[in-house]
């Protein structure tokens, strides 16, 4: 049981560390000014979250390197998995758009363009190996993937 609580705790904090990394990183700054011809190549908001990630002493699970997969209209996914649990995903959105409630001269619903920035990062729980001996014959998912996303409306 302590096992699982100790875990717990350390999954918690590899969450918020992904929250900060991913929300407070200039990598949101970075995606929401890069040229849209840009993310398809080498965006620097790719190499700004990598970065991040880094300096948190999180695994990038090889992020730098790979390679993006358009997703029509104005959206991009990296999906590296070296040395890592499972699959990292990583995606910038260019064409999110969102609502906001302001103040006139505006319209009620003013609509804004932005950029979503969404990582999906797997978390490998260690009390997979020990649950067969608290009970028997029950299995407990190895990997877990954590969620986080930042938005930020578009400057260019």
């Amino acid at each position: 049981m302590i096992l699982l609580l100790l875990q717990a705790a350390q999954a918690e904090e590899c969450k918020r560390e992904l929250e900060k990394r991913t929300k407070m990183s200039v990598g949101l700054y970075a995606a929401a000014r890069d040229a849209i011809a840009a993310l398809a190549h080498s965006p620097c908001a790719v190499i700004v979250v990598d970065q991040n990630l880094l300096a948190g002493k999180v695994n990038d699970c090889g992020l730098a390197g790979a390679n993006a997969t358009a997703t029509p209209p104005l959206a991009w996914s990296f999906t590296p998995n070296t040395n890592c649990a499972g699959t990292l995903t990583l995606t910038i959105d260019r064409g999110y758009t969102y609502t906001a409630t302001l103040a006139a001269p505006f319209p009620p619903a003013y609509t804004i363009e932005g950029t979503k920035v969404t990582l999906s990062y797997p978390y490998k729980w260690q009390f997979n190996k020990v649950i067969v001996f608290v009970a028997p014959g029950a299995t407990y998912a190895g990997v877990s993937q954590i969620t986080s996303f930042g938005l930020m409306q578009n400057l260019n």
